[in-house]
């Protein structure tokens, strides 16, 4: 049986800014293993512009796919 999936999309207009909510933002559209990945590699660095650019490089083919 094929079934026409939707695929969620990140909506960042009220987290930028904060890195926890910019974190529960992507939960929804990635798996919970891609999830805990990307939260372990946003914990292992300092500063928000590389915790942000993280995020992006996780959601970034999401939004453009």
């Amino acid at each position: 049986m094929h079934t026409n999936r939707v695929k969620a999309k990140v909506d960042f207009k009220f987290c930028i800014g904060n890195i926890p909510a910019m974190l529960r933002a992507t939960k929804p559209v990635l798996s919970e293993k891609q999830y805990k990945e990307l939260c372990t590699e946003v914990n292992k660095v300092d500063g928000y512009l590389e915790q942000k650019r993280i995020i992006f490089s996780y959601v970034d083919p999401m939004i453009k796919g």
